[in-house]
């Protein structure tokens, strides 16, 4: 997608890499994670252990800094530090600790490392590697070469990997909203008068954000308006009926976070 892409082909696209190519460069290290984060979360049963639903835990603890680049490397280090790199790969969680020290005292990659990469490539696998978890739940089968030879030219085989493409995309649609609940359109500006951040609009978006009540961004648009708010992606956004997750762009800005 060109950087200069037109805001309607950025609401209409279902395709996360290209969203997350638009992104390139100009997205921040926490609002990738809360993204690979929620990408988690919607497979959080789904995951191979409780270990790695830990990760998920720490990972998005360490995108607020509210745990150390330790802490997430010893969550890291004892999901995977056993895994064959194949079963690490299988695992949508197993890319969530860029930027981690190892109890060995080595870093694992960090995102301005893999900025340069196609596109910021821990974060897409994690949405990739999520969205596999939800095709194979549904009984699906990536590609025919994962069946056993024999079994390969049936119809039935077929319709396996059909399902697992179309469960693929759908779960990929909703990534896409997702990064657009997090993400602004890159080349749209949105600013927050002073004086739409209010106390009320503050304890608000601080209890949207730390409780994950996303319900209550209605009366968050409300409050704003109430404050003289007249930004109608603003309020917008704050209405809209799909899924929210922690990073929303609406509350971030309202939270001076970036």
């Amino acid at each position: 997608m060109d950087p200069d892409v037109t805001r309607l082909a950025w609401e209409e696209s279902s395709d996360t890499y290209e969203l997350l190519e638009t992104l390139r460069a100009k997205a921040s290290d926490r609002k990738l994670r809360l993204f690979a984060v929620a990408c988690c979360r919607r497979v959080f049963n789904l995951l191979d252990s409780d270990k790695s639903r830990a990760v998920v835990d720490v990972a998005e603890r360490f995108a607020d800094r509210h745990v150390t680049a330790e802490a997430l490397g010893a969550a890291w280090w004892e999901a995977y530090s056993s895994m064959r790199d194949h079963d690490m790969d299988m695992d949508a969680a197993s890319n969530l600790g860029w930027g981690a020290i190892l109890p060995n005292g080595k870093r694992l990659a960090r995102i301005e490392d893999c900025k340069t990469e196609a596109p910021l490539f821990p974060v897409l696998c994690t949405a990739y590697g999520a969205a596999g978890l939800v095709a194979s739940a549904a009984g699906g089968v990536e590609s025919l070469e994962a069946l056993p030879f024999d079994q390969r030219m049936s119809d039935a085989s077929r319709i396996l990997v059909e399902t697992y493409e179309n469960e693929f995309r759908k779960e990929s649609v909703l990534q896409c909203h997702l990064l657009r609940d997090i993400f602004l359109h890159p080349n749209h500006s949105v600013g927050l008068v002073p004086q739409w951040r209010t106390v009320d609009s503050i304890e608000l978006a601080r209890t949207i954000y730390n409780d994950q009540r996303f319900s209550l961004l209605p009366v968050l648009a409300n409050a704003l308006l109430d404050a003289g708010c007249n930004d109608e992606a603003i309020l917008a956004h704050c209405r809209r009926d799909s899924d929210h997750t922690r990073g929303c762009w609406v509350v971030d800005l309202v939270l001076d976070q970036s």
